[in-house]
């Protein structure tokens, strides 16, 4: 995968399976259609565990008892029986990891390195703490949205844009919601940084718009749509490959220093604008270009250090936890031993490998 699959940073208002979760495989096949090839929704239904057995399931219960029957006859369970003549479950199982399967065991042995940390520290979590670590996830991919349903349906999108089901973004929270337990020993807070992030925080901010695009000729079209009278919210909900732009292009307020993930180009051209409405020239980071436009400016605030310090340590904490749940998994998985055993993953893995 790169990294470490996490969803630390860059992953619904009701209980974490709500009404989406009941329908994981139906609904969430219904959001990716027209978006991702069938071979897609096969995969996402079945790393969401879909039927009685999974990815490898027998498939009983197709065919009336029939495959069960002829799962003996030496090319092992059968999915299905067609005008009389077996589907065998290994054609479905190649089609399924050759599709996506190398990513999900990649994520499943990330969960497992994770779980067996865990055990060794005595460190459990409990459904709480899982639904908790959820709504840090949805918090952190769609920051200002408050509105459970709202939510909801951004999370829908986001995870059918990734090919996810709703199974495997539970797993996720409640793998970060273990790391956050390992985590949190190791994070220390000091005065110098809660002043900072006072400093952060009331001080000069400017709320922008952003919308990342391709390449110099998609940003010329964006500009001259703008010219043209173009809403700029508008054109980064159609355009925007960021997931911002599901809120047209909005970015949290930035400061000098803060948010820390944002990209040193990104945040020193932000604070170059000065009035509102104001749109930069094109900002390219790594492979992408971006055009922002200025929305507000929030002049220095005027709360009192005193009032506000308990709650920007808890904030400075929390940064500080979000960064240590990356370290700790990047750490873990360096450290980590395994092999697959299955032959078509081991082929995709060793392919992957020979082109990194």
């Amino acid at each position: 995968m790169g990294r470490p699959p996490a969803l630390t940073g860059w992953p619904a208002g009701g209980r974490l399976m709500s009404m989406q979760g009941k329908r994981a495989c139906s609904d969430g096949a219904r959001r990716v259609r027209g978006r991702w090839p069938a071979i897609v929704l096969a995969a996402a239904c079945a790393s969401a565990g879909c039927g009685p057995d999974g990815l490898g399931g027998s498939g009983h219960g197709v065919g009336k008892g029939q495959p069960s029957q002829r799962a003996d006859d030496g090319n092992g369970p059968v999915m299905a029986v067609v005008n009389g003549e077996p589907v065998y479950m290994r054609r479905l199982h190649e089609v399924l990891i050759r599709g996506r399967g190398l990513v999900m065991a990649q994520q499943l042995i990330a969960d497992e390195v994770v779980n067996q940390a865990a055990r060794r520290g005595g460190v459990s979590v409990t459904d709480e703490q899982v639904q908790q670590e959820h709504q840090r996830l949805l918090e952190s991919i769609f920051p200002g949205v408050a509105e459970p349903e709202q939510r909801d349906r951004l999370l829908g999108q986001f995870l059918a844009e990734k090919g996810m089901s709703l199974v495997r973004w539970d797993m996720i929270a409640r793998r970060n919601a273990m790391l956050r337990e390992l985590a949190g020993p190791r994070v220390k807070v000091t005065d110098e940084q809660v002043q900072q992030a006072y400093a952060d925080k009331y001080g000069r901010r400017v709320v922008v718009r952003h919308i990342e695009l391709e390449s110099l000729n998609a940003v010329e079209r964006i500009l001259n749509a703008l010219k043209d009278g173009g809403d700029f919210a508008q054109l980064a909900r159609k355009h925007s490959r960021n997931p911002s732009g599901k809120q047209g292009g909005l970015l949290p307020a930035m400061s000098k220093t803060a948010p820390e993930q944002m990209p040193e180009a990104i945040r020193k051209v932000a604070l170059a604008l000065t009035k509102p409405g104001e749109v930069s020239d094109p900002v390219k980071v790594g492979y992408a270009y971006h055009v922002l436009r200025l929305e507000r400016v929030i002049e220095p605030g005027g709360a009192k250090f005193e009032d506000v310090k308990d709650q920007l340590r808890a904030d400075v904490r929390e940064q500080a936890i979000r960064q240590a749940q990356q370290h700790i998994l990047m750490e873990l998985m360096s450290k980590a031993k395994h092999e697959f055993v299955d032959p078509l993953l081991r082929s995709l893995s060793a392919e992957a490998s020979s082109t990194d």
